[in-house]
């Protein structure tokens, strides 16, 4: 994780103005995660089955784990069935990624 950029100080207060602080978070933490992301929702929603497609959604990526929201029970389970496939696949279209697994959880 990057180090805390210096903050400009709000002289009146003796403050850091929060708007800077966000700002930086943004640049520092949001967006290098989102590149990452991004692709593999692309990747996901071209790779799953048409059929799963509207039943499944990616929620997050945490460190090598891509984590997926379904619907159902019986969406799952089809999905498990496919699961070395998709994650095949998303290894290979979404190297940079670093993903390692899938975890998939019920809505």
């Amino acid at each position: 994780m990057a180090p805390l950029p210096e903050l400009k100080y709000n002289p009146k207060k003796g403050e850091a103005v929060v708007g800077d602080l966000v700002a930086s978070l943004m640049k520092d933490i949001v967006e290098p995660h989102k590149n990452r992301l991004d692709p593999l929702v692309e990747a996901w929603s071209e790779t799953v089955p048409r059929r799963l497609r509207p039943y499944c959604m990616v929620k997050a990526l945490t460190g090598s784990q891509l984590l997926v929201r379904v619907d159902s029970s019986a969406d799952m389970y089809d999905l498990q069935l496919c699961m070395q496939d998709l994650l095949k696949a998303l290894k290979k279209r979404c190297p940079q990624a670093g993903l390692r697994t899938i975890k998939l959880t019920l809505r």
